[in-house]
Parts: structure tokens; C-alpha cells; sequence
């Protein structure tokens, strides 16, 4: 019989990440400040619709890796039978590509409505051990990336955990939190990026193996484990050229797709951006009369610097406006 339901305290932003990088930098387009500074709002973008999408999909080999090993050692307890029957059918690896399967469409996958939930995600840099240069300036490579002629919002991020606290309470999401990205490197397992999906795999498949076929297994586990991301090329010093930059976070958020029996005021809405372009996101702080906590605004090195810092001026106040100092003409071949 199963336990109690336990009433959970969610922490969002970890002490030791509030502590470490006091600040997020969240760089964007001209067209993406004036909306940002208009609304005081943040986009979050659908994982199916990201730039990087392996960002996402980089977690089946390692899921089915950690699977296939849990229900070895899991079948080698039991029964003879039950030994028998699981060599019969390809031992762990296929069980276990049956199982994750289960997993991934339960979670993200839209035939059973009052389950499934769409990931959103949007991304932060932190730049808490680099330069003092850096910090005041940005840096090249994320300007280059993202925001050629653009601007970097600093936030402070005790106060942005403590506002997304708000919108957790507000909006019916079944995860939200803001948590730096972890780099999957060969070798190292899944536990050691995420030590609370392995016992929750555990339970899944003990759940299993004692007939419940479709097992509930922990989808908040399940879901903070998007932030395994694939060591990619990322513009930036820190590692070499093609390490994951460890100055990365994110905010994973999870909204249910359909009804939900406990919502909180409303399920936040998906809506497709106003380019065109076909992608969808949900809005963070929608509707919440809430002000961004924003430390300062870097302007970006490009050809329009003076008339983009007019504009940051407009709409934030001259003392919370700094122009970066590297050269627009600089590229990434400049780095030392």
C-alpha cells in the first residue's frame, strides 16, 4: 500500500546558487529588451522549439544507460521466474527501452492530457568568476552569439528566486525552478549530475516489476533532469573552445497541458511568438504587476551603441545604464 502524500517545501534557486552567482545576465535583441522593459515580463521558450534542441535530448543515452543497469540489479533480487522471464525478453535493455519510453511520453507526450506537460526553458549567464572587466562589460562571445546589437539585462538573482516563488504560487506549474545547466561528460553517471532521479528510478521499477505497467515515476526527478546538456561549441574562454560553459543557467518550468484537479489561478498560456516563426513559449511573471530586479543595463558594442543607450536610458534611468567597451569591431577570434 502506498504511503501518505508528503507536503513538499520547493526551493527555488539553492542557497549555494544564490550565494555563488549573485547575478544573471541575460543578454537579447533591441526588439527583445523593449518588450522585456515594456511588459516586465520573460519569455520561455517551448524545449521542442530551442536553437539547441540535443540540449534536451542529450538525457536519453544517459536515462537508458541508468535504466538498463537499475533493472539488472533490480531482476538479480527477485524470483527465478521473474529472472527467467526478464532474460526471455532481452534483459535490461529492452525492459528498460520500454520504461523510459513510458517515461518520455507520459511526461511530454499529449495522449493523456492530465498528465502530460509542456518543458519551457529560458536561459541566464553568469559571469560571478570572471573579470571585473568582463562583469562590466560583457562578454564578446555571448554578444557575438546572441545579442550582436544588443543589451544585457543583469538581474539580481535572490531577488529574481524570490519572484519566481511568487509566480510558482501563482500559476499551475508542476516544476519551476532556476538551476545551472550540468555538461554530460563520458563516464560520469547520470546520479552524480542528478543524485534524486536514481532512487526515483528505483521505486519506478521495483513499481514495475511488481505489475504496475505504466509505474508513476517521479516526474519532477524526471523533469529536472532536462538541464543535462551536451558539451557544445559555446562561444567563451572558460574550458576551451568546445566545453560547456559552466557560466550557464537556466529556468526549467513545466505547465500541465491540460486540466488539472489542484490549480493554482491558472495554467500559464502557450502562446506563439509574434515573429511568425512558429515557436511557442509561456510568459514568467504575466499579469503579476511585478518589476524585474534589475541590477543595470550593459549596452552592446555595435554600430547603433549611441542611440541603443538612448533608448536604455528612456526606459530604465540614466544611473542604471553602462555602455561595454569592447569594440564592436572585435570578433571571436580577438580572445585571447
Amino acid at each position: 500500500m502506498a504511503g501518505p502524500i508528503k507536503e513538499l517545501d520547493v526551493v527555488i534557486g539553492s542557497a549555494e546558487l544564490q550565494a555563488n552567482h549573485p547575478e544573471l545576465f541575460h543578454y537579447t535583441s533591441p526588439e527583445g529588451f523593449c518588450a522585456i522593459m515594456e511588459s516586465q515580463t520573460l519569455w520561455a521558450t517551448l524545449f521542442r522549439d530551442l536553437s539547441d534542441q540535443q540540449e534536451i535530448r542529450v538525457l536519453k543515452p544517459a536515462l537508458r544507460t541508468t535504466i538498463t543497469d537499475l533493472f539488472d540489479k533490480a531482476v538479480a533480487g527477485r524470483s527465478r521466474a521473474i529472472r527467467r522471464m526478464f532474460d526471455h525478453h532481452g534483459e535490461g535493455v529492452n525492459t528498460s527501452r520500454q520504461v523510459r519510453r513510458q517515461r518520455l511520453q507520459s511526461t511530454f507526450e499529449r495522449g493523456d492530457p492530465q498528465f502530460a506537460v509542456d518543458a519551457f526553458t529560458t536561459s541566464f549567464t553568469t559571469h560571478a568568476a570572471d573579470s571585473p572587466f568582463e562583469r562590466e562589460n560583457g562578454l564578446l562571445g555571448q554578444w557575438v552569439q546572441y545579442a550582436p546589437d544588443g543589451f544585457c539585462i543583469v538581474l539580481d538573482t535572490t531577488e529574481m528566486c524570490r519572484l519566481l516563488g511568487l509566480e510558482f504560487d501563482a500559476r499551475d506549474y508542476t516544476h519551476l525552478n532556476l538551476e545551472p545547466i550540468r555538461y554530460a561528460a563520458e563516464g560520469v553517471p547520470l546520479r552524480d549530475h542528478f543524485p534524486d532521479l536514481e532512487p526515483a528510478l528505483i521505486s519506478s521499477i521495483e513499481q514495475f516489476l511488481d505489475g504496475a505497467y505504466h509505474p508513476g515515476m517521479a516526474m519532477i526527478e524526471f523533469l529536472q533532469s532536462a538541464t543535462l546538456a551536451e558539451r557544445a561549441r559555446i562561444p567563451g574562454r572558460t574550458g576551451g573552445p568546445d566545453c560547456g560553459d559552466p557560466r550557464r543557467a537556466r529556468l526549467p518550468g513545466a505547465s500541465r497541458q491540460g486540466a488539472c484537479p489542484l490549480r493554482r489561478e491558472a495554467t500559464p498560456a502557450i502562446l506563439p511568438h509574434p515573429n511568425g516563426s512558429g515557436k511557442l513559449h509561456i510568459t514568467i511573471f504575466d499579469g503579476l504587476a511585478m518589476t524585474l530586479p534589475i541590477n543595470r543595463v550593459i549596452v552592446g558594442p555595435s554600430a547603433h551603441q549611441a542611440s541603443n543607450a538612448t533608448l536604455a536610458r528612456d526606459l530604465v534611468g540614466s544611473d542604471r545604464v553602462a555602455l561595454s567597451q569592447i569594440s564592436p569591431a572585435s570578433t571571436l577570434e580577438d580572445l585571447p
